[in-house]
């Protein structure tokens, strides 16, 4: 309960707005895939990357490595309308 109430009072408006981004979305015509990604680092690329769409699928992902995944997502329709996670 503890660091729910720390994540809340030191990130809520972040993720309150993610919320109005996604509804945004969804209420749309648009094509589109909302990635979800954790801590971004400064790493070199490794080219791997996971997603998932029930849960965060990491806890740090390299800002390269993100690039890539948005890359290869941004060709995959079984991404297309649904905001998964990407991690390392």
């Amino acid at each position: 309960r503890f660091i729910g109430w720390i994540m809340r009072q030191t990130v809520g408006e972040m993720l309150a707005d993610r919320q109005t981004e996604l509804a945004i979305l969804q209420e749309s015509r648009l094509r589109w895939t909302m990635l979800r990604p954790p801590m971004l680092t400064d790493k070199p690329a490794t080219g791997k990357y996971r997603i998932s769409h029930d849960r965060p699928a990491g806890t740090r992902i390299s800002r390269a490595d993100l690039a890539t995944a948005a890359i290869a997502l941004s060709r995959d329709d079984r991404v297309v309308a649904r905001a998964p996670f990407v991690a390392a």
